[in-house]
């Protein structure tokens, strides 16, 4: 940890108290903190995480003691809905062996309610204009393309829609959680007047609604969610969208991650050229974490 300096005005809400005898910055002025030290992908990759409704977080020895003291009765601290991901969870997701417990305990990844809205963003961006970082953060909102509900669909967004400059698939029009609504034969199948695409490409002419959905266990876990998602998947193609449907490792493995990409722009109808792999956009897509 190193300490920062800031010799302006602190904008309004800059200093969040908590619950665990600390103070925090707010979520924006932490983006903006970290916006000259970290890669415009990293920083998309924080503004959705801070946007979304997840977080990645290794607490220290002393803050794990208190959240185990919470969650057992011991403190009485609202812990605002925050609940830790199992590490079979994780595990599933990323295609990897999980340890025989299988419990949360260690795990890092949380699911909670978003800390920042997009337009909360947007009129910070707007109204700070020449403070030092707000460039850069300016610029990585613009790679942002909607809320997500996981890691893996938070990567998935920044290696498909950032620019080819940064080594993302330069897919254009790309908006998240979409609602979608069902007509009649549709919802007969999944029983719902609508539903919502992980990542979605309206219809134009020549190509049809095209919804990719991130198989992942945090969102998409059990059989239960695998059933409705194969009724998601019927009703939606029953309309004329195309469904895809995405692991973890199509997106974090070279081959696998050129067909989806190849897959995607023939579905598309967008003419590419084959971009390497050692680029921030593809690393940032493969790094587990």
């Amino acid at each position: 940890m190193a300490p920062r300096f800031w010799s302006s005005d602190l904008p309004a809400g800059a200093i969040v108290d908590t619950p665990f005898d600390f103070a925090v910055t707010s979520p924006v002025l932490t983006l903006l903190m970290v916006s000259p030290y970290v890669s415009i992908v990293h920083l998309a990759l924080l503004i959705y995480e801070f946007v979304g409704t997840f977080t990645v977080f290794a607490p220290s020895p002393e803050l794990e003691e208190i959240y185990q003291e919470a969650i057992g009765g011991i403190r009485r601290i609202s812990l605002d809905d925050w609940h830790r991901v199992a590490c079979d969870v994780i595990a599933k997701e990323r295609g990897i062996a999980a340890d025989r417990s299988g419990s949360a305990a260690g795990s890092d990844l949380w699911s909670r309610p978003a800390l920042l809205t997009l337009d909360e963003l947007d009129a910070f961006i707007e109204s700070n204009a020449g403070m030092h970082g707000i460039k850069n953060l300016a610029l990585a909102r613009r790679y942002v393309t909607g809320v997500t509900a996981s890691p893996f669909e938070a990567r998935a967004s920044v290696l498909l829609a950032s620019s080819r400059a940064l080594g993302g698939a330069g897919f254009t029009g790309v908006r998240n959680n979409v609602r979608i609504d069902l007509d009649a034969d549709a919802r007969k199948i999944c029983g719902s007047s609508y539903v919502k695409g992980d990542l979605v490409w309206s219809a134009r002419a020549g190509r049809p609604l095209t919804i990719l959905e991130c198989q992942g266990a945090l969102v998409h876990g059990g059989w239960g969610a695998a059933a409705a998602d194969d009724d998601r998947a019927l009703a939606l193609e029953n309309m004329g969208a195309k469904v895809v449907r995405v692991t973890y490792r199509q997106i974090s493995e070279e081959r696998r991650c050129e067909i989806l990409i190849s897959h995607l722009a023939e579905i598309l109808g967008v003419r590419r050229r084959t971009i390497g792999l050692g680029s921030s956009a593809r690393r940032s897509a493969a790094a587990h974490g």
